[in-house]
């Protein structure tokens, strides 16, 4: 597995909060010449990376031929870039339109291949000055629980989900229907569906109905996706948590849940030998920096 030197927390200030997240359109992945064989790729007319082009040649025209939306939805939205600006202090948040196709092409696929992911890299350096330009980096949430004793729980992913057996928090993909830009206030509209997904996450999951979310920044894996981290405090004890679920409709993607229960565990866990994903790792020390 690649250890990519290029992984790093965007967002990490304190008191940081939703609202200091403004999005706006972004760019969309560049295709690289060795990519344009894909099938979804057959509809692409200048391959440019602007938003409104990006969706009708990516995204609408494979869609009216049947493609990325069936059993499954696999639109998704793609982190450009994140800057901030110096007269608000807010963040903004550039995104594109993506699927998942482009991002088994060029995340997932690469996590044991070093000599295909430094190409892309150093191609979009070269090109496009953003070593990120060839990557996907569809966005993702996830959040540390911490229950009523104050216990911090970790999950061990299960077998049927990308990088099985390795650690990290409770979380999934941000799955849109890159509508978002036809709303009246897209960041308001952005950052409730961060929130809505996330709860979706800990009840299809665990079984938990209620979650108190606070944000704790935005950490990114080229090797996977870009997460929006919270740390979710939970009105019940850890004894509880764990036990709903066993009615969880989704309890097969963790094969083991681990309750920390104290900071020392969390940082002893933090330098174990275990394989952690890199933006669970990033949330569980986002969460030790605001506790």
């Amino acid at each position: 597995m690649i250890q990519s030197p290029l992984q790093f927390i965007e967002i990490s200030a304190p008191g940081i909060s939703l609202d200091d997240i403004v999005i706006e359109q972004g760019l969309a992945k560049a295709v690289h010449p060795t990519e344009l064989s894909a099938p979804y790729y057959q509809w692409l007319e200048t391959g440019a990376r602007d938003y409104p082009t990006a969706m009708r040649e990516r995204i609408t025209l494979p869609i009216q031929h049947g493609m990325l939306v069936g059993k499954f939805d696999d639109r998704k939205y793609r982190l450009d870039s994140v800057r901030k600006d110096a007269d608000s202090n807010k963040y903004i948040v550039s995104i594109g339109p993506t699927h998942f196709g482009e991002m088994e092409a060029t995340a997932f696929s690469l996590a044991n291949d070093a000599e295909r992911f430094a190409e892309l890299i150093r191609a979009g350096v070269e090109t496009f000055e953003d070593p990120f330009a060839y990557f996907a980096r569809g966005i993702a949430v996830n959040a540390v629980p911490v229950t009523s004793e104050g216990y911090a729980h970790v999950f061990k992913r299960g077998p049927k989900v990308k990088r099985p057996g390795w650690w990290h928090d409770l979380g999934g993909m941000l799955d849109c229907d890159l509508s978002i830009f036809d709303k009246a206030d897209p960041s308001a509209e952005f950052r409730e569906r961060l929130k809505r997904v996330m709860l979706g996450e800990f009840k299809e999951e665990m079984g938990a109905s209620n979650a108190n979310l606070v944000f704790t920044g935005l950490a990114y894996d080229a090797l996977a996706t870009a997460d929006f981290t919270f740390v979710a405090y939970l009105p019940v004890t850890s004894d509880e948590f764990i036990a709903g679920r066993g009615l969880a409709a989704g309890a097969d993607e963790n094969a083991n849940v681990l309750p920390l229960k104290s900071k020392q565990e969390v940082r002893d866990f933090l330098k174990s030998s275990r394989q952690i994903s890199y933006t669970g790792r990033a949330a569980i020390e986002l969460y030790l920096r605001r506790e």
